[in-house]
């Protein structure tokens, strides 16, 4: 994350700050802790917006709490149980957070600073939406309590099999797909009880699918930090140790332990094409929202398959900003029309597949 200077809406406020002030630092640290889900949210109307802002700040505060490289997994697990109490209890505040040092960050820690801030703007949301919020959110909390593991020294797996990692991502993504779910359907008029059905049925594929597009970009980040979000079983399968990823005699094994995972990915992300076609035409700037997050995971996962030799070597693969730029536009203009979107889907999706073979390039 680039070097920045704290603007002051992101200071930690003082006791008794008023209600718009709190608001001004939601808006203010949310591109800086997610830039390109904070572009999504600008194109959402604004009964909608807030609510998905404020419901994002608080998962990253969850998500935030579970990475902390310094805590054991104890107070890790104590932190993410104070996020739980503090949406089911109005008279909870985030104690614990705020005597963590949290990592010299000024974009993370502004957030973790000013994480009462973003409860009482969550408690200053309508009744509905903060139902809509705090049972999928606690259901993410306590699933990423269940799946911390004590760190091992090493780029070691967090995860035994493949379902294990199904069930991680239900969890930390598959959560949110239900999440947004419940508030469009507070907030968006014309889905009846079978629209909504398919709409439940698919939000978490949604997720799911942004999620180990994540988690196949940032293999090589992960290393760095110690940990593996690949699971053992696949690993193994390749006949790779996760310590060997990156070396060039490993590449082969490397991408045969990517493979299955972005033939999964794939499959998640055609449901999310689904999910995002099933909401309703008139609802162009949700559409907006939904198909913008899907399509940057889609031109990701198009880049992996055509340089697979920079992923196996640790490279991150980064969109080029024209190419966001390009696809906010091209999503705009096709948001209403179904055919032309799985027609977009499908050529952004495609292009070259060289795989393995590729590996052999000079």
């Amino acid at each position: 994350m680039e070097a920045s200077t704290a603007p002051a809406a992101v200071r930690e406020a003082s006791p008794g700050v008023d209600a718009g002030s709190d608001w001004v630092f939601c808006r203010a640290i949310l591109p800086r802790v997610s830039r390109t889900f904070a572009l999504g949210i600008r194109l959402l109307p604004v009964e909608l917006s807030r609510p998905v802002a404020v419901a994002y700040l608080i998962c990253r505060i969850a998500d935030t709490a579970e990475d902390h490289p310094a805590l054991s997994v104890d107070a890790r697990r104590a932190l993410l149980a104070e996020v739980d109490r503090a949406l089911g209890d109005p008279s909870a505040t985030f104690t614990g957070i705020r005597a963590v040092t949290w990592p010299d960050d000024l974009d993370l820690g502004g957030l973790m600073g000013g994480a009462d801030r973003v409860l009482r703007e969550f408690r200053r949301l309508p009744a509905g939406d903060q139902a809509a919020v705090t049972p999928w959110v606690q259901e993410m909390v306590r699933g990423m309590a269940s799946c911390l593991r004590p760190p091992s020294g090493g780029p070691a797996p967090l995860l035994d099999t493949l379902a294990d990692l199904r069930r991680y991502c239900w969890y930390v993504a598959g959560t949110v797909g239900h999440l947004l779910t419940a508030l469009f359907t507070r907030h968006i008029g014309g889905i009846g009880a079978a629209r909504l059905e398919r709409l439940e049925r698919l939000a978490p594929q949604f997720g799911l699918g942004l999620q180990l597009t994540n988690i196949i970009r940032d293999i090589a980040d992960d290393h760095r930090h110690g940990r593996s979000f690949i699971p053992v079983e696949l690993w193994r399968g390749a006949g790779i140790a996760p310590e060997q990823f990156g070396a060039p005699e490993a590449a082969r094994q490397a991408w045969a332990m990517v493979a299955p995972l972005l033939a999964e990915t794939e499959r998640c992300l055609e449901d999310a094409l689904d999910y995002s076609t099933a909401l309703p035409r008139h609802a162009i700037r949700v559409r907006v929202f939904c198909l913008t997050s899907l399509f940057f995971a889609c031109r990701t996962i198009a880049l992996i398959h055509a340089q697979p030799a920079r992923l196996v070597r640790g490279d991150r693969i980064k969109m080029p900003r024209g190419e966001v730029y390009a696809i906010l536009l091209a999503t705009a203009l096709l948001a209403p029309c179904n055919w032309a979107l799985r027609l977009y889907y499908r050529w952004l999706i495609g292009g070259p597949r060289p795989g393995a073979a590729a590996l052999d390039r000079p």
